[in-house]
């Protein structure tokens, strides 16, 4: 565990106690919109990881639709009581692993979908590449990514800056087309939220 790894993961340990923090889960907000882009495509069976899950949400709908999970996230902190419950009792589906994403453990499987919302503009800019290419290479199929565009005053609650890698729309666009296809652009909220829906990821990373 590296001393960025120690630092951000103390931060959000701090930042998951704010209840103002918990009120919107963006992840489980737009699920609808993963199924609905790949519908023909998602088959129960599958298995979909969820990377920077913070309260794990998105686990109901995903076992609902007959998906295997993996949450990840920097702090266990994160996780709603609800989804702490589902852990014991799905067992067989669903794990979670507490983990920054630019580093992730041998025990985080490559799973067909990846979804992942909300952020990769939590990560350090130096540590982009490598957590692109430790999502890519743990995914077969593709999937959901939504990068938030600007900063989070949230993180003045607790004095700290949340969002590290503060880009414009073409600047991630660039970066996501190094791992994947790009199937297509979403303006969530035109110049703040975007969504881009991922092809299977380019064989040579």
């Amino acid at each position: 565990m590296d001393d960025l790894h120690l630092k951000e993961k103390e931060k959000y340990e701090r930042m998951w106690l704010e209840r103002a923090y918990r009120i919107n889960s963006p992840g489980y907000q737009i699920q609808e919109s993963f199924f609905s882009h790949f519908q023909s495509r998602i088959d129960k069976g599958q298995s979909v990881t969820d990377f920077g899950c913070g309260m794990g949400l998105t686990a109901i709908p995903f076992l609902e639709k007959g998906l295997s999970v993996q949450l990840i996230d920097i702090t266990e902190t994160s996780l709603q009581d609800a989804v702490h419950a589902l852990l014991l009792f799905e067992k067989e589906r669903l794990r979670f692993f507490e983990a920054s994403l630019w580093n992730l453990p041998k025990g985080v499987k490559k799973t067909e979908w990846i979804y992942s919302v909300d952020v990769l503009e939590h990560i350090p800019e130096e540590k982009i590449s490598d957590t692109l290419k430790a999502i890519a290479n743990r995914c077969t199929l593709g999937g959901l990514i939504q990068v938030f565009l600007t900063d989070d005053d949230l993180g003045e609650l607790i004095n700290e800056d949340l969002h590290l890698t503060v880009k414009p729309l073409e600047w991630w666009e660039k970066e996501l087309s190094t791992y994947w296809p790009i199937e297509k652009i979403e303006h969530v909220i035109k110049d703040i939220r975007i969504s881009f829906y991922l092809g299977p990821p380019h064989k040579k990373l």
